[in-house]
């Protein structure tokens, strides 16, 4: 009786045993899964822009949309923030230059990065973010901006403006909700030409 006792229990363990590892498995691939398509996305995202910069329209401006979620191997859908954010870099031939980043990370987990892709450009870098319902157009913001599909109200789109204003290039990038882009956009340039600023012309 004891041995058949102790059999079942080692029956058991061995069956704990196998599901964790089946769990733990089946959540990496899941992040490998996700990664490889959030990687995807900041790739296309980055070429995208890269081609909106290199025009030569003194205006060239383009939306994007948001997918909702990435797919994985294991639950099926994974919840993401996108950041958007810029730094100052030096190329190499010692020219200073701005780099734009574009970075995806789980919503339940916003500290880990799955993927990014950057570019280096001579255009300066202007980011235009809702705060407290006012539309704010900053060069360095500290933070960036933080695209969430899954918010009460999505910010699930944003859009890029590239113009040419006195010589200097900039590069306006716009969050917003897919159904009031328009209008974000609009207010955007309301506050560029507040700021003395040219207003966009695209």
């Amino acid at each position: 009786m004891l041995g058949f006792t102790l059999s079942k229990l080692n029956l058991l363990i061995l069956v704990a045993a196998i599901f964790s590892i089946m769990a733990f498995f089946l959540f990496h691939l899941s992040t490998v899964t996700a990664g490889f398509e959030a990687k995807q996305l900041m790739e296309q995202y980055s070429r995208s822009a890269s081609i909106i910069i290199s025009s030569q329209n003194s205006c060239t401006s383009k939306s994007y949309f948001l997918q909702p979620y990435l797919q994985t191997a294991a639950s099926g859908k994974m919840y993401y923030l996108m950041k958007i954010s810029g730094t100052a870099v030096t190329a190499p031939s010692g020219a200073q230059q701005n780099l734009l980043i574009f970075s995806i990370r789980p919503r339940k987990d916003p500290d880990l990065i799955l993927a990014a892709d950057s570019f280096s450009t001579n255009s300066t870098i202007v980011f235009c973010d809702n705060v407290n319902g006012t539309i704010n157009c900053a060069v360095d913001p500290p933070t960036g901006v933080m695209l969430d599909p899954q918010k009460a109200l999505p910010i699930n789109a944003f859009y890029l403006v590239k113009q040419i204003s006195s010589g200097t290039s900039y590069l306006y990038v716009i969050p917003c909700n897919l159904g009031a882009c328009d209008s974000v956009k609009s207010q955007a340039n309301d506050a560029v030409i507040a700021s003395g600023g040219t207003g966009f012309r695209c």
